[in-house]
Order: structure tokens, then sequence, then C-alpha cells
């Protein structure tokens, strides 16, 4: 098997390709579930393909004056690329005890972390519509495109970044009405605060989203379905030989009973069972992203309350799993694990490795993924994961 080979390509905003940095002696790189991704590398200085770096033109590489992808190869360097990653380039440093240049960049959701562009900002703010955006009765996937189209100048688009979103598994997932949706000019919430705002809705674990380094925001509603239905698209146990580490921590439930609270409504939500094995472990959970003011039934409350209790009673398992990527060929494609697997999920056996104490054996969720190559050109994939239960139950 050939073995995966790895690049930075250094662009203008536009997109015009700078320079490509191939055979660089390490690259790291960690998709995030509902966080920005991050990555690093570093440059030799007797890199053929490092120049000065300039804002005329611009050349070389710097914060935010240039963006980047990262590109793998399973052909080797003069086959096909594809690339995995994208996004900012982000601080570059240099220590005069080494010969290279260290560099990190951020995806493109970075760029949704910052104050929301209200245009009432270059107007002064002179009537009502401009110090406030009240939406009525409009769906999620509605209200998230409208906040998106704020973080976009067509009219300067190199001034800008145009992220579209994508609402999945369809858009269904995303139709839930908000009777009620404030976004008031100086309030300091970022764009991504008022996504995840919409986004939780109703249910905190019920959604996730992740950045494509297309630039396409993949808003992801993966959790309403059942562990039966649940489909795994690996397992892993050491009898297959695709393992290299497992690390598992057990931190027990963080709460047994969840007292919810919006303005002047409080939700109570328990569980007998639990109570029996853990004792009554209490919680107060404030939820102010819920406009409640027009549900008289309170709905939204109870929804939200529920889909917290119900996760935050179940004990916390803690599970990190790392593994080469070539060696596990997931539906046949050697670049498998080398992409976004975010919100998949694994089936890990522990088999007898941690006998008799316990046996890991389950479902679970990848929650980040981190892709490490070292200096002499071996690929780590490292999973963070956490796990889907079966009921309720303690």
């Amino acid at each position: 098997m050939s073995s995966v080979v790895g690049r930075v390509v250094n662009t203008s905003h536009s997109g015009t390709t700078l320079s490509v940095l191939e055979q660089i002696p390490d690259i790291t790189y960690t998709f995030k579930r509902s966080d920005t991704g991050t990555a690093s590398w570093s440059v030799p200085f007797t890199h053929p393909n490092l120049q000065r770096v300039s804002s005329a033109g611009p050349t070389g590489f710097g914060p935010k004056l240039t963006d980047f992808r990262i590109g793998v190869s399973s052909t080797g360097a003069t086959g096909t690329w594809e690339t995995v990653f994208g996004g900012f380039c982000g601080p570059v440093g240099l220590e005069s005890d080494r010969s290279t240049v260290v560099v990190s960049g951020v995806d493109w959701l970075a760029w949704l972390d910052q104050l929301q562009r209200f245009p009432s900002y270059k107007n002064n703010l002179k009537t009502a519509t401009d110090v406030a955006a009240i939406n009525v009765n409009q769906r999620q996937d509605d209200l998230i495109t409208d906040l998106l189209s704020y973080t976009w100048d067509a009219a300067n688009p190199n001034e800008s970044l145009h992220i579209t979103a994508s609402f999945l598994p369809n858009a269904g997932a995303w139709s839930q009405t908000l009777l009620f949706h404030l976004a008031i000019a100086g309030d300091n919430k970022t764009s991504l605060d008022y996504i995840k705002e919409v986004g939780a809705y109703n249910e905190p674990y019920g959604f996730e989203f992740w950045m494509q380094h297309d630039k396409t925001l993949i808003m992801y509603a993966p959790r309403r379905i059942s562990y039966a239905s649940a489909t795994s698209v690996q397992t892993f146990k050491p009898s297959l030989d695709n393992i290299t580490k497992i690390s598992w921590q057990n931190t027990g439930p963080i709460a047994v009973s969840t007292a919810g609270k919006s303005t002047a409504l409080y939700d109570y939500d328990s569980y007998p069972a639990s109570r029996t094995v853990y004792r009554d472990w209490w919680q107060v959970k404030e939820y102010n992203n819920l406009n409640i003011k027009l549900d008289t039934s309170n709905t939204q409350l109870l929804a939200a309350n529920g889909s917290v209790a119900a996760h935050d009673r179940n004990p916390q398992h803690q599970l990190t799993l790392s593994f080469r990527p070539e060696d596990v060929l997931t539906g046949g494609d050697p670049l498998y694990w080398f992409k976004n697997q975010l919100a998949k999920v694994i089936t890990v056996d522990s088999e007898d490795w941690f006998l008799p104490y316990h046996k890991i054996d389950g479902k679970f969720w990848i929650d980040q993924q981190t892709l490490t190559n070292d200096n002499v050109g071996n690929w780590t994939c490292e999973l963070k994961l956490e796990q889907i239960y079966q009921t309720t139950a303690s």
C-alpha cells in the first residue's frame, strides 16, 4: 500500500495559489464538532518554496493575510490530491534555536466568531429597525441562512467570506419554527453565538455543526435517532489490529435531577432508576436562548431541559481512540479517515484489554478528529468519542 502524503497550499483571499509546500516535516489538523477546527505545520528555512512574506501581491503566507488548504494523496506527490481542510493562516512564529517557520491556522468557522454585522453599525443606528432584528415565526434553517447573509459582502468579495449552510440529514430536521428570536445591536454576541442559539432551540444536545473546506457550514441533527438505528461506519477492536491506543475515563453522571429555568418558568426532570444507583445529585440549568414569551404552553423549556437532563444523568465516558488511518480502509477508501468524519458513529470493543474491571463495547459519536503526520511521514488519527446510550436509564 502506498503511503499517504500531505501538503499545504497557501492562497490569496480569492483562492489563487501562492505557494505549494510539500515534504514539510509535520502537519496536524483537527476537526471539531460545534467548534472551530485548527491546524499547524512547520516549514524549514531550506524549503525551495518558502517565500518572504509581503502584503504586496501578497506573497508567502501570514496571519489573516493569506488562506490555506491542506491536501492528501494516496498515490504519491505526482498523483491525485484531495483537499481535506481549509481556512485562514493564523499565528506564525520564529525561534532562534529552530530552523523552521512554525505556522498555525483555523478553519472558516472562525469568520463567524466575530461581532454580528448589523448594517446599522454603519448608519449610526438611526431607526428602531437599525437597532434590532426581531424574527417572529421563522424556521430555524431560514433564520440561520439570514444570519449568515450578514457576514458576506457581495460587492467586496475579497473583504469578506461567503459561507453557505447545508442542513442535514434533511431540511425537515431544521424546520422548527421559532416563535420569537431577538438579535440586537450592541449586545456583543457573535454570528456564531446566534447560530448556536437558533440551532440549539428545544434540544441543546440534538444538533451539531462544523465547517467544510469548501466554506459549507454543515448543520447536522443526527442525534434524533435511536441507538438501534445508529449505523456504525467501522468497528474497532484489538483482534482486528486497528487500534494503537485507547484512553478511557468514567466521571459518572453530571447530575441526576435537573431543574431548568427560563425567565420565571421552571421545569424539573429526574429519573428514579438513576437516583437509586447514584444518589440524587441536583443541578439548575438556565436557558437564556429560549424565546418563550409567546410560548404559553412552555413546550420549549420542557424539551430543552428534557434533552439536557437525559444526557447529564448518564455516566459521562470520555473515550479517545488512536489508530493508523492508512490501515483502516473504511468503505475501501484509503483516505476515509483523513477526511472529516464528525458525527459519524463507530463501534468500539476493547475485548480483554481492561478485564476484569471493565469492557468497552458500544456505539460512539465522533466529536473530534485529529490527523498528525510526524517528521518521518507516519500518520496517526485520534478520535475523541461520546457514547450513545441505549436507554435513558442509568
